[in-house]
């Protein structure tokens, strides 16, 4: 509570009331200091970095820039609980300012507090009612919530804004979650046409689950066996960036900026902490990461080769090596960095499954199946294609049987893949088991892709059934 004695006129009490329910009173009469985290094995750097920013906001107590700055460090060096405190207090000390209730309400999402996210939401969107990603985060929400006809409302806002590609299908996950399939179905096709995004196949594989259209399912499913979630893209949330300290942090930024396509921008952050950690492991492998991706890979090639003779024994920077020979079409140095890794780590899929495309390259068939049994086994990361690239080999060595068998696990794992389909009808029919191959090209010509190779499966069976004596 604040102290009663803080303020000397009652006139007052009106206009500062919901300030002081926020902030209260030092027992000298000025505001709250700011809450402290409690910091763990943080480093060195992030400490000193927060303990300026709370030095500054102390210094001006007053200041709501100052407090949402220290929150924003707050909240992006993942110091969660503290940070919805601190932003509650800048957003006291200026209540006009968009990204304090904003980034609270991000935060209180993020921590599944979502009436408490929407309490907040609903203050920055009394500042900004234009800024889509308020209206998708509360349309998120509010579903979660059970509270459909809000969160309808909030997607129909958000498509209006233009942001279509994300509101339609968050109106039609509310439908499937309403028990309407044919009204979900009705607003999901349309999408996958223009755009196949496997999370839209995933719902409408839901969809017609629901409805008891099981091969569509099985179809639309398959499709969306890699979903991952829709997000949109959400500038303010940059804001945040400049605060993140400590070497840890920075370099796990730099790997986010490096997956998301902004290379350059990673490059400038691992320019800031090159001088801290020069010869640690992870600082040299992002670095050679981010010089391969901005296809700089001979300064990838170079940092990597002086990481090995300081990490002899690091396997990891030959991993690196061989994905920039493969850059640069290298296939002696790339071999050898590859042989290198599955000595260190056996289970390394990625290196197996490169070593037998080399093999295959080369005409070496029969080491070409053994890497790719191996990746296999290891847990490849697209086994559907590996099973399918073996399979090939062995039909093109006429082994049918062995084709079919790697063909039949291949469709198995990905019942929406087209030419797995169409080569396994191929292979079933030379093999003579036309019945078999009808079946396996009649579900390809139903997955509507590779029309070209589908006729061409086609007019080959007809030619091995008109053989038949």
């Amino acid at each position: 509570m604040s102290n009663p004695g803080c303020f000397g006129f009652k006139s007052w009490l009106f206009a500062i009331a919901s300030t002081t329910a926020l902030l209260g009173c030092s027992p000298g009469g000025g505001v709250d200091p700011p809450p402290t985290p409690e910091l763990g094995d943080a480093d060195d750097d992030l400490r000193k970095s927060l303990a300026d920013l709370h030095a500054s906001v102390l210094a001006l107590p007053e200041s709501g820039e100052m407090r949402g700055r220290l929150a924003m460090a707050y909240d992006i060096n993942e110091f969660e609980q503290t940070a919805v405190a601190t932003y509650e207090q800048a957003e006291a000390l200026d209540s006009k300012r968009f990204a304090w209730p904003y980034f609270r309400a991000l935060v209180l999402g993020k921590t599944s507090d979502y009436e408490s996210a929407l309490e907040a939401m609903d203050r920055a969107i009394a500042i900004d009612d234009g800024y889509v990603p308020t209206w998708l985060w509360q349309g998120e929400w509010l579903r979660e919530l059970g509270r459909y006809d809000e969160a309808v409302d909030a997607y129909r806002r958000a498509e209006a804004l233009g942001a279509a590609s994300v509101a339609v299908p968050g109106r039609a996950q509310i439908l499937l979650d309403r028990g309407l399939a044919e009204e979900a179905v009705a607003l999901l096709e349309p999408m996958v046409e223009e755009d196949p995004h496997p999370h839209l196949h995933r719902m409408l594989g839901q969809a017609y689950r629901t409805l008891g259209r099981t091969d569509d399912a099985r179809i639309a499913m398959a499709r969306g066996r890699q979903a991952t979630p829709l997000r949109w893209y959400d500038p303010r949330v940059s804001e945040r960036a400049d605060y993140i300290f400590g070497y840890s942090g920075r370099l796990r930024h730099a790997q986010d900026l490096i997956r998301s396509g902004a290379v350059r921008e990673a490059l400038k952050v691992m320019d800031s902490i090159g001088t801290v950690r020069p010869d640690d492991p992870p600082f040299i492998g992002t670095l050679a990461w981010a010089y391969t991706e901005a296809g700089r890979v001979d300064e990838a090639v170079d940092v990597l080769r002086a990481g090995l003779e300081t990490h002899p024994d690091y396997y990891r920077f030959h991993r690196h090596l061989a994905q920039a020979y493969l850059e640069k079409g290298d296939r002696g140095r790339l071999r050898h960095h590859l042989e290198q890794v599955v000595a260190a780590n056996p289970s390394d899929s990625w290196a197996h499954e490169q070593l037998g495309l080399l093999a295959t390259q080369e005409g070496r068939h029969d080491d070409a199946l053994a890497a790719f049994d191996e990746a296999i086994k290891n847990g490849a990361e697209n086994p559907a294609i590996v099973l399918h690239t073996s399979a090939m080999i062995e039909g093109a060595r006429e082994r049918w049987p062995e084709a079919i068998e790697r063909f039949q696990r291949a469709v198995a794992i990905d019942e929406s893949f087209t030419i797995g389909f169409i080569y396994l009808g191929r292979s079933l029919a030379e093999a003579g088991r036309f019945e078999e191959a009808r079946d396996a090209l009649a579900w390809a010509e139903r997955l509507d892709t590779n029309p070209r190779e589908l006729a061409s499966a086609h007019a080959r069976l007809r030619d091995l059934e008109k053989e038949l004596p």
